[in-house]
């Protein structure tokens, strides 16, 4: 199942204890289980702070299943332990989302969570799609046969949005994004020319009708790396 990821959203609440402690407590169990699910969470830098952005990636459809979920929290605190924790840590979610990605292009070594991530999501007008891709295409093979290349992962929901895209960007330090930064360096400009990498860019910007980007943290403490 290489290439699919469950990314879940969550809306807690900050103050409530019981969310916290069921949260510390799934991920020590976890890590100390022999089948212990990877996970990575993230948290907005700007905006909101009582939402986190959790990826799952996948090895097997089982690993959909909820019990596989709950299955390091019940080997590790008993059945009736885990229930409860799980019960009493629902009061602190306001709001709880899931949807299945797939990944549709990558470049740059991805060998793990990397401390910074520009997330963007990107709907493209569908009359424009044929030139965006193209355009999306040349980007990612300039990144790729650069001496640098940035990080990146194109991902697809699952549910059939053919025109909608999450792109993730991986960076050592958020002084990475800065315009003068090392993922700023023309990377397309010295694969393909300055004009071509002007058209190029062009294109990608014109092709998308919808752009949400928001920095992200990654939270050691809530992984499971």
């Amino acid at each position: 199942m290489k290439g699919q990821a469950s990314l879940i959203v969550v809306h807690y609440d900050r103050k409530d204890p019981h969310f916290k402690e069921f949260v510390t407590k799934a991920v020590e169990a976890t890590k100390e289980h022999k089948k212990g699910q990877r996970f990575f969470t993230y948290v907005p830098l700007h905006g909101p702070s009582d939402v986190a952005y959790v990826w799952f990636p996948h090895k097997s459809h089982a690993e959909l299943h909820p019990d596989n979920h709950a299955a390091a929290m019940v080997d590790k605190h008993g059945e009736a332990k885990a229930a409860t924790a799980a019960q009493k840590a629902r009061g602190g979610v306001k709001g709880l989302g899931s949807e299945l990605m797939h990944t549709v292009a990558e470049a740059g070594e991805v060998n793990g969570p990397k401390p910074y991530v520009m997330a963007y999501g990107l709907k493209v007008d569908g009359e424009k799609s044929d030139a965006f891709r193209g355009a999306a295409r040349q980007f990612m093979e300039a990144n790729r046969k650069s001496s640098n290349p940035v990080r990146i992962t194109v991902h697809r929901p699952a549910s059939g949005q053919l025109s909608t895209y999450l792109v993730l960007i991986g960076a050592d330090d958020l002084a990475d994004f800065d315009p003068d930064g090392k993922h700023n360096h023309s990377r397309l400009s010295d694969a393909i020319g300055p004009e071509n990498a002007a058209e190029v860019a062009r294109n990608l910007k014109e092709g998308a009708s919808f752009v949400w980007r928001q920095p992200l943290r990654y939270v050691a403490a809530f992984s499971n790396p």
